[in-house]
């Protein structure tokens, strides 16, 4: 397509082992990765694929040899993106934003997907503050914390934000 994604799996001397272009006849973009203990690598931004319009969160999965296992998209009516992705037990988590083009307003994302195969678990938005985005994550056995960012509209500028959302995705708490 137009832009493509690209990833590089490297040895601990930064040799590589393998690379590869892959995505839609459009723009696609990737953000961040993970790699699991089984040596494959789950990468994830947001692609224009199935609209030239408004981009949809992008994930795809290659197994250690960079093989494609699985891929999705997935999103709402505006520009949509996932930022991080993380593993927890046999759980990916994915976080970044979602948009509405009715309202104009842009959400903290959250989504569970298999590792497995990529079916989505569980999705959930938050609306916390205008413009907001989860930018990236980290978990422990309480749940999953976040970093990102929110639009001042008063002031013209955009402030940090922080919190945390439990294991199923219900809202913990924000700093």
């Amino acid at each position: 397509g137009d832009y493509d994604g690209y990833v590089v799996k490297v040895d601990t001397a930064g040799t590589e082992i393998w690379s590869r272009t892959f995505g839609t006849s459009d723009w696609d973009f990737l953000k961040n990765a993970e790699l699991l203990d089984d040596g494959s690598i789950v990468a994830c931004g947001f692609t224009y694929g199935d609209s030239s319009v408004h981009a949809d969160g992008y994930a795809v999965r290659f197994d250690p040899a960079g093989n494609v296992i699985w891929s999705f998209h997935t999103g709402n009516s505006g520009d949509d993106a996932f930022n991080d992705v993380l593993l927890l037990d046999d759980t990916l988590f994915f976080s970044g934003y979602v948009s509405d083009i009715s309202s104009g307003m842009r959400s903290g994302w959250m989504l569970k997907a298999s590792k497995d195969d990529g079916s989505m678990l569980d999705s959930a938005m938050y609306q916390l503050a205008p413009g907001m985005q989860f930018n990236a994550i980290e978990a422990d056995a309480a749940g999953v914390a976040f970093v990102g960012s929110e639009e001042d509209t008063v002031h013209q500028r955009v402030n940090p934000l922080w919190g945390a959302v439990n294991r199923d995705l219900s809202f913990a708490w924000r700093g």
